[in-house]
């Protein structure tokens, strides 16, 4: 075994930043403390005309509502351009939302991605944003509602972000009248999924009554359930699909 003073590292290569001098670094740190100075100037004078009904309290933090960003887009001359909106597929795989397939097959979140300019302030930014889709596409009225929210959610942060408003805490909130106590709370609540014997008892009972064919009860689950498999039902699916096994195995509902 080697020691480790014999141990040799191998540098494939080297490359270091120039160190500016003490009269450009004080000139670059100046020019940051103005644009610094600057988003706080734009923060202040927005958060003027904001009310506690225009933020929620999720987890512990304030974040200003996408309706409330919202208001100050015509103001601002706020303008979106080289806007893209892509789905994003269970394996991560990514897809122009125009794309024919684009719907086809599980989908994780759909993302939008642009450029945000402000006319008033002359500041511009890049920004990506979307939603993370929840639930299975049954029909059109799903696919325009998940594109919407996902756009609106786009719009809201590339507002947010381009007015210093991305990362607010309550301190500052308190500054200008607005107190936690009177901002609407947001919970995360999580729905229960069965457990593993429960589901792998309900899924053999499925499987009897299609007749043993996995490729009918898969169809069935997905269909009536939006599910893949018997283990990702809620413990309220799993009761209707309890009651509804001896209807199945009559063929009421096949």
């Amino acid at each position: 075994m080697q020691k480790p003073e014999e141990l040799e590292i191998e540098i494939a290569s080297e490359q270091f930043l120039a160190i500016p001098s003490s009269e450009e670094l004080e000139k670059r740190l100046k020019d940051v403390e103005r644009r610094l100075e600057f988003v706080r100037k734009v923060r202040e004078f927005v958060m003027k005309d904001l009310t506690p009904v225009d933020f929620v309290s999720y987890a512990g933090r304030p974040y200003l509502r996408a309706d409330g960003a919202e208001k100050f887009r015509a103001v601002f001359g706020i303008s979106i351009t080289e806007q893209k909106a892509y789905v994003i597929r269970k394996d991560g795989t990514q897809i122009d939302i125009n794309d024919p397939s684009a719907f086809v097959g599980e989908i994780k979140a759909i993302r939008f991605e642009g450029k945000f300019k402000s006319r008033a302030l002359g500041t511009e930014i890049e920004v990506q944003g979307g939603a993370k889709v929840e639930e299975t596409f049954k029909d059109k009225d799903d696919l325009i509602f998940w594109v919407k929210k996902a756009q609106k959610n786009f719009y809201g942060y590339g507002i947010k972000l381009l007015l210093g408003l991305n990362s607010l805490d309550w301190e500052t909130l308190k500054k200008f009248g607005i107190n936690e106590n009177n901002v609407e709370k947001i919970e995360f609540v999580t729905t229960p999924k069965i457990n593993q014997n429960e589901a792998k008892e309900l899924w053999d009972k499925l499987l009897d009554a299609f007749g043993g064919d996995e490729n009918k009860a898969k169809e069935y689950l997905k269909k009536y359930f939006g599910r893949d498999k018997v283990s990702q039902l809620t413990e309220k699916q799993a009761a209707v699909l309890k009651g509804k096994i001896d209807q199945i195995k009559s063929g009421g509902q096949k």
